[in-house]
């Protein structure tokens, strides 16, 4: 039983650490690409589906 709890735990971080790369990414592309709007609706469809699926 502890042993699935820790599992689960490392999960957790794992995809909340995956979610806070995303997220400073995210940021660094805004500025990069904004003058590009279509590349920037583009990316942010691209990260949605990446974070649903």
């Amino acid at each position: 039983m502890a042993a699935a709890g820790w599992v689960l735990l490392g999960i957790c971080i794992g995809v909340g650490g995956t979610f806070l790369i995303a997220r400073n990414n995210e940021k660094h592309f805004n500025k990069a690409l904004n003058a590009d709007k279509d590349l920037k609706r583009r990316l942010k469809a691209a990260m949605k589906a990446a974070r649903s699926s």
